[in-house]
């Protein structure tokens, strides 16, 4: 037979089967009469699709024969088909009636398809066609900085298996459609269900057929480099969504904190406002009057370079004691608590006693508290007071008391250690409510000198290399509780001042004063540790956290980020279930270190490390037990221990990923514009502001976003 006899033939055997015009006999006779004269016979691939009424039986067979092969060779060697193929045709060869009535022998198969290779590329990989390394993530989506997933192997697992579980509800249906097509009754039924639903003919899914419930579109960039036909699998994609960054937001666009923040509703604040009965307060008398001591004794000695701008009077004594009266102080710190602190949780609130406490940190946080009152006449008048306040609390000698350092060596009750570090958080608070409620000049007062300081002091008290691994947690002493509220505190209190300085780097496009990879501080201890109310509670959630995953205890923010950057394989499950407060923190470093990169003069093409970092901490994230609740979901009496703005540190992730886009489109410009030596004096066009008090980058940064669809 020749080659185009060969060609004609299998054209006609396709068309026939197409268009219904021959059924399963007709087809199986024409086989055996192939196979009786020892012609070639190959076939190639049998996608099952379930018949209908309407359609032929065997409708989507595909049997061809090529020349390739000698029409004197042994049929056992033509016949090819896949091993599960191989196992359905003994079968059926077995129990066909037309090879029966025929006489014909029982065709062998002895050749067998290789073995496919064990998949090792990556979902995406494998859906753009490119190289991949198999890591975890690969390095391919760490450079376009993309999430990385090996979940479509086990997608097709359980696609498999419900398969397996609904076979019977599937042959009943065939079993119907089947009888309307044949007739009623007819005794072929059954070997045919038994020859296409065989357990064996699960052969047409494989690994590189995209799943419908997981098909989805990637970024449109990648789109147009995607050469794989979507086919019918469009109309099951993800709808391309906009990015939402509500947090960003209302954080870059809002003129308070109690707007830019989740501070509580109004309704909560003001029933809190409301709880306060003056006949209650009487005993923050002598509080008031430390405080208004504190305040004359520090504007009469610093008046000739004072920022406060007025004089010492006797109204201002009068205004001062009215407004941190007593019944004041117990509102205002209400207001702090509940509003402010679970976005700031650096303070033992269980043991916090406002009679103890030194006059410049109440004075701190009740002016911090009184801008969130939902009395307009405490807000105007806590922003009058703010410039007084921070002189008072900068004016403190202990703060720039060097010979003062704390260690993790500590045993809690060194007094002098936890008057610096109550000195230093109260300068904390101050530079929050001035840099957020203040006037435009206290506002850069804080972000261009204030803040140095405070980094400053934070460095020499040695704040930046404390952890607590030589903490016992089987023995729960009060001692050793207070070893506990000690250094945990000045580890939150690190790690805040370094939050801060890299909101600074962030917003506002100042220059660190912390590097990453210099806080060498241990990752905070989970927040039911931090508000407990005994030393038997605390120490019983400690040994229950630490049991579960000892290692983490033993981790440093700067660790953190080095192993989440590094080219090497990392095993993802010693950061697996960190807080929100601990992830906030890192990907607020991998945010910082993108600045960094961009101040320099490397490539964008060397920015692998931190793509590398940012793709794990997305994982880590997903993977996470991550609490979106706001404030609406907690009573009153319990809205202080909610968590605050960290649950949006997904948001840092995207703006990371917006910065490294921007810093590529940048860099293109600016190579174009150096080429074409077109910008006098030596400037160009697309070199970033700095020192950006209004935001005004950032807010673009975000707004685009906001209008990309992917």
């Amino acid at each position: 037979m020749t080659d185009s006899s060969w060609r004609r033939d299998e054209f006609h055997l396709r068309t026939l089967t197409r268009q219904g015009e021959w059924g399963a006999e007709q087809v199986h006779r024409h086989i055996l009469s192939k196979a009786n004269r020892n012609d070639p016979i190959e076939l190639l691939d049998l996608p099952l699709s379930a018949p209908s009424a309407n359609g032929p039986l065997l409708a989507g067979i595909s049997i061809s024969f090529t020349s390739s092969i000698s029409p004197n060779c042994d049929l056992s060697d033509l016949l090819t088909p896949p091993p599960s193929i191989s196992d359905a045709l003994k079968r059926h060869w077995g129990t066909c009636r037309t090879r029966l009535e025929s006489g014909s022998e029982v065709p062998s198969s002895s050749g067998r398809r290789p073995r496919g290779k064990k998949r090792r590329a990556c979902d995406r990989c494998i859906r753009m066609k490119r190289a991949c390394d198999g890591k975890q993530p690969c390095s391919t989506c760490c450079v376009k900085n993309y999430e990385c997933s090996y979940e479509a192997a086990n997608n097709i697992k359980a696609s498999l298996a419900s398969q397996d579980q609904s076979a019977q509800e599937l042959r009943r249906i065939y079993e119907t459609d089947m009888s309307a097509y044949l007739g009623t009754g007819n005794d072929r039924v059954s070997d045919i269900m038994t020859d296409l639903l065989g357990p064996s003919l699960q052969w047409p899914r494989c690994q590189t057929t995209p799943l419908i419930p997981d098909f989805h579109f990637d970024m449109f960039n990648d789109i147009l480099g995607n050469t794989t036909s979507l086919g019918s699998f469009t109309s099951y994609a993800i709808v391309p969504q906009r990015t939402e960054l509500p947090f960003l937001k209302r954080f870059t666009e809002s003129s308070g904190i109690a707007d830019g923040f989740d501070c509580g509703t109004l309704a909560q604040r003001r029933q809190l406002y409301n709880s306060i009965d003056d006949s209650h307060c009487q005993f923050l008398k002598g509080k008031t009057r430390e405080i208004v001591a504190l305040m004359k004794r520090t504007m009469i000695r610093t008046q000739p370079c004072s920022n406060v701008g007025l004089e010492w009077s006797p109204v201002m004594e009068k205004g001062c004691f009215e407004f941190f009266s007593p019944v004041n102080l117990q509102r205002f710190l209400l207001l702090f608590w509940s509003g402010w602190y679970p976005n700031t949780p650096i303070i033992h609130r269980p043991t916090f006693n406002p009679e103890s406490e030194p006059p410049g940190l109440v004075a701190s946080l009740s002016v911090l508290g009184a801008c969130m009152s939902p009395e307009l006449g405490d807000c105007v008048r806590a922003m009058a007071w703010l410039a007084a306040v921070e002189e008072a609390v900068f004016s403190d000698a202990l703060l720039f008391d060097d010979s003062i350092v704390a260690s993790s060596d500590l045993m809690g009750d060194e007094q002098v250690v936890w008057d610096r570090m109550k000195a230093l958080q109260a300068a904390y608070f101050v530079c929050i409510a001035q840099n957020w409620e203040g006037s435009k000049d206290g506002k850069q007062r804080i972000r261009k000198e204030r803040y140095s300081h405070v980094v400053s002091i934070a460095r020499s008290f040695g704040l930046y290399n404390l952890s607590l691994v030589s903490l016992d947690v089987m023995s729960p002493t009060n001692q050793k509780w207070a070893k506990f509220i000690l250094i945990e505190s000045m580890i939150r209190t690190a790690t805040y001042i370094y939050l801060l300085d890299s909101a600074f780097v962030l917003f506002w496009r100042l220059p660190p004063r912390v590097m990453s990879l210099e806080l060498n501080t241990g990752l905070v201890c989970p927040e039911v540790c931090f508000q407990a109310v005994s030393a038997a509670e605390c120490f019983l959630h400690l040994y229950t956290a630490t049991k579960a995953r000892p290692n983490q205890f033993r981790l440093r923010v700067s660790s953190c980020v080095r192993l989440l950057c590094s080219s090497q394989h990392v095993d993802l499950d010693l950061f697996r279930n960190l807080s929100s407060f601990n992830m906030f923190t890192i990907v607020s470093a991998l945010c910082c270190l993108v600045f960094q990169y961009q101040t320099t003069l490397v490539d964008v093409s060397q920015m692998s490390p931190a793509a590398t970092g940012l793709s794990r901490w997305l994982w880590l994230w997903r993977h996470g037990d991550n609490v979106k609740s706001s404030s609406a979901d907690f009573p009153s009496d319990d809205i202080w221990q909610r968590i605050g703005f960290m649950r949006h540190a997904d948001e840092y992730y995207h703006l990371a990923c917006a910065m490294l886009e921007r810093w590529k489109h940048d860099e293109t410009e600016i190579r174009a514009n150096l080429a074409a030596w077109a910008t006098p004096f030596g400037q160009v066009q697309g070199i970033p502001k700095y020192d950006d008090g209004e935001m005004v980058q950032v807010k673009a940064l975000i707004h685009e976003m906001e209008n990309m669809s992917y």
